[in-house]
C-alpha cells in the first residue's frame, strides 16, 4: 500500500480472497516477518476461519519465506502454497 512520499510503502495486509475485504493490516515501512506474523494472528482472531482449510498464497519475500512465518502459519495448521510475485491467483 502507497503511503506517500515520505514512508513509501507499507506492509502487511490480508485480504478475503473471494470478497476482498481487508481482514487484517499492520502498517511499517519495514517488511519484515514480525510485521506478517502480527497481521496474521489479527486476521485469525478477527475472522476466526476453521485454520486447517486454509491456504495462503505467498511470494518469495523474506518475511513470508522465513522460519518466523513458517512456525506461526504451521502453529496455526494452515497451509503455505508459493506463487510468483505479482501473480494474480
Amino acid at each position: 500500500m502507497w503511503c506517500g512520499q515520505v514512508d513509501g510503502w507499507c506492509y502487511c495486509n490480508i485480504p478475503a480472497v473471494f470478497t476482498r475485504r481487508r481482514i487484517a493490516y499492520r502498517f511499517s515501512t519495514l517488511a519484515t516477518a514480525y510485521v506478517a506474523v502480527e497481521s496474521l494472528v489479527e486476521a485469525v482472531a478477527t475472522a476466526k476461519p476453521d485454520c486447517l482449510g486454509l491456504t495462503i498464497q505467498r511470494d518469495n519475500g523474506s518475511q513470508y519465506a522465513g522460519k518466523k512465518f513458517r512456525k506461526a502459519v504451521s502453529n496455526f495448521g494452515i497451509k503455505l502454497k508459493f506463487i510468483w510475485k505479482n501473480t494474480s491467483q
